[in-house]
């Protein structure tokens, strides 16, 4: 990272069957220094400063090496935002604005189970880790215990918020 902060490269990742194959062939194209952001096809930032906010909770957190985001709709439940409406974007929009004034780069470490929603990754951690397991299923759980198992902090930005549509279900 230099004084201008990281470089992070955003990837909706295309996967026939083989999640971390996609994961691992992306991570392979980036330089030493770099940062991957991958989305959940059916998920959507809700703030137009999520690169910003992404770069100072990088900065802020030097022994991070995984990051995830919270969001209305994943197991497990600690990682989601309460709501009381379902798929009003309008609405998740304004709770991201308000987390991002309220918690902009407030962390808290992850515990056992992450949606891989969000996975914000260095390469750096992605190639001491071992990277990303072959297969669909569990991939994100997989690598979160691998790259706290290289000594990585692994965190949940709690003023990042992702609309996640989650096949629809209601939260």
């Amino acid at each position: 990272m230099d004084k201008t902060g990281p470089t992070i490269v955003v990837n909706v990742p295309y996967y026939p069957g083989n999640l971390g194959k996609a994961y691992n062939d992306f991570m392979g194209r980036l330089g030493p220094e770099e940062w991957a952001c991958f989305l959940d096809h059916d998920a959507m930032f809700t703030t137009g400063d999520w690169y910003g906010q992404m770069c100072e909770i990088i900065n802020k957190h030097p022994s991070a090496g995984l990051f995830t985001a919270v969001t209305n709709a994943v197991y497990p439940k600690w990682q989601c935002v309460k709501m009381g409406y379902a798929h009003d974007v309008k609405k998740h929009r304004m709770l991201g604005s308000d987390l991002l004034l309220s918690k902009r780069t407030q962390t808290k470490p992850c515990r056992g189970r992450l949606s891989g929603v969000v996975i914000l990754t260095s390469r750096r951690a992605w190639e001491k880790s071992g990277g990303f397991q072959d297969g669909f299923m569990g991939v994100d759980n997989a690598y979160h215990t691998a790259v706290a198992k290289a000594g990585y902090d692994v965190l949940l930005m709690e003023g990042l918020y992702v609309y996640h549509w989650y096949r629809g279900i209601e939260t």
